[in-house]
């Protein structure tokens, strides 16, 4: 209706000049262009609606499986350094709501692998972790992280393809780089820590790390998307 219309170009203008109000410098413009969505300028690339629906869909699955990953290596990595005691995490989730998807890509295959499905998926998150990690030279304090921030392609393969419903019986997760980064580290329970900042960035240094040894292509999270065959019984 004319009334929507006139409303969505009332939002948009508004956007805009928000988006005006907020640049700064050069800096910022080049910036914000950068952090475009790839399918602006790449005609590879394309917006992912679809995409994001299925990892709504799937997000309970790849956040247990990426979690189970990420916190096992986490935990072995902090322990070999001894600077705040031994590491352990009661809580280690993303959280309820998935990265947003910017752009994807399908991969063309060749050779023996045709009966798979591959797309790179341009994917942006800001978000509040579900984190509680121990140090026991902090006094037993418990840390959280705070506002995390998250860019990267990933690589999803699903594979194989099969010939009755739900079709897919496994995919694959690997980053195609070292994403981008970046977190706080805060205080759960009214602790105050001095000892906060070189925290956050030691922790910092060990989470990329991981990253780049569990994660980041050739290195895949395998995340099933069927119950093993013979896992339930029948009554």
């Amino acid at each position: 209706t004319r009334a929507a219309l006139r409303a969505l170009r009332r939002a948009r203008f508004a956007a805009s000049v928000r988006l005006v109000r907020d640049l700064r410098s050069e800096e910022d413009v080049r910036y914000l262009l950068r952090r475009l969505p790839p399918w602006v300028s790449a005609p590879d690339w394309e917006r992912g609606a679809a995409a994001q629906t299925l990892l709504t869909l799937l997000w309970p699955s790849i956040d247990a499986a990426a979690c189970a990953a990420l916190r096992r290596e986490l935990e072995e990595r902090l322990a070999e350094s001894s600077d705040f005691g031994h590491a352990s995490f009661r809580r280690f989730s993303f959280g309820r709501a998935p990265p947003v998807i910017a752009g994807v890509k399908a991969v063309p295959l060749h050779g023996e692998d045709l009966l798979a499905l591959v797309l790179d998926v341009d994917v942006r998150w800001a978000g509040e972790p579900d984190v509680e990690l121990r140090l026991t030279k902090l006094a037993g304090a418990s840390l959280g992280l705070g506002l995390v921030h998250l860019a990267g392609v990933v690589r999803l393969v699903f594979s194989p393809i099969t010939e009755a419903p739900p079709f897919l019986r496994r995919m694959t997760l690997s980053l195609m780089g070292r994403p981008y980064l970046d977190f706080s580290v805060r205080a759960l329970g009214g602790a105050d820590l001095m000892s906060l900042p070189a925290v956050s960035s030691w922790l910092h240094g060990a989470v990329l790390g991981v990253c780049d040894a569990t994660v980041v292509w050739p290195r895949e999270v395998v995340i099933p998307l069927l119950p093993p065959e013979g896992g339930h019984g029948h009554g």
